[in-house]
């Protein structure tokens, strides 16, 4: 590493070696398989938009390795930039409170289900306590007997059947529940029902439960990390550890 280079952040580092090949970002992005919004904050150092400093060191490695750069002078600039990210109490971006905002919707569901037995069981206590409408008598339909004879001279019956109306099959059930379970530390980035995608950071353990009417599209960084249930039905990722896999469901 030369004097210039020992005084260059290592955006500006990165960013020099792709612009000197020439390549876009939507084209890095391509063959990193590394989202262009994580690239920008790259190359703009924007600390507090990056990851945890364990994907950032992996971001870099992969950026460095397409672009030609030497991946560890890299990273070493990173860290020089961020010397506190690897100590206790430094950097760190806080991860989405899944749990926090799961067990609020959960309590909400159980009120509003209480609610409904409560009103069905009123319901029912008033209409036990109007009196009876006076029944008209019911004429029965009888079976019509022909008299006529037929050529053996024996009388023939002809019975009338009422239609019978036909059943109403029940709708299906709409809606989709997918439920992710980190087995090992992998970000997803998902999109439900063609809105604008969501990222998460997984560490290992960590549980994610999403709802969807039509679908989803996941974009999962590490294939062999994730877990996954569809309806309670559970889906296979077919992938090798630390590749990157993209997902349409159902």
């Amino acid at each position: 590493m030369n004097d210039e280079q020992r005084d260059t952040s290592f955006g500006r580092y990165l960013r020099t070696f792709r612009e000197q090949r020439g390549m876009r970002i939507q084209e890095l992005s391509e063959l990193t398989k590394i989202p262009i919004h994580i690239l920008r904050n790259l190359e703009g150092e924007s600390l507090h938009r990056l990851p945890e400093p364990v994907y950032v060191k992996g971001f870099i490695r992969s950026y460095a390795g397409a672009v030609g750069a030497d991946p560890t002078e890299a990273v070493g600039l990173y860290l020089k930039k961020a010397p506190a990210i690897d100590k206790p109490g430094g950097f760190r971006v806080k991860r989405p409170e899944i749990r926090k905002r799961f067990w609020p919707g959960l309590l909400l569901s159980f009120v509003g289900f209480v609610g409904i037995v409560l009103l069905s069981i009123w319901g029912m206590s008033v209409i036990k306590k109007r009196p009876e409408p006076t029944r008209e008598p019911v004429i029965e339909a009888a079976v019509a007997v022909q008299k006529d004879k037929g050529t053996d001279g024996e009388p023939r019956q002809k019975s009338v059947a009422a239609d019978l109306p036909k059943a109403v099959q029940p709708a299906p059930s709409e809606g989709y529940l997918l439920d992710l379970k980190a087995i090992m530390d992998t970000w997803v980035r998902v999109t439900i029902d063609d809105h604008g995608p969501k990222e998460y950071l997984l560490k290992t353990g960590d549980q994610l439960a999403l709802k969807a009417t039509s679908g989803f599209l996941l974009h999962i960084g590490n294939s062999a990390g994730i877990t996954m249930k569809l309806n309670g039905s559970p889906f296979l990722i077919e992938g090798k550890r630390g590749q990157p896999v993209k997902l349409k469901l159902p």
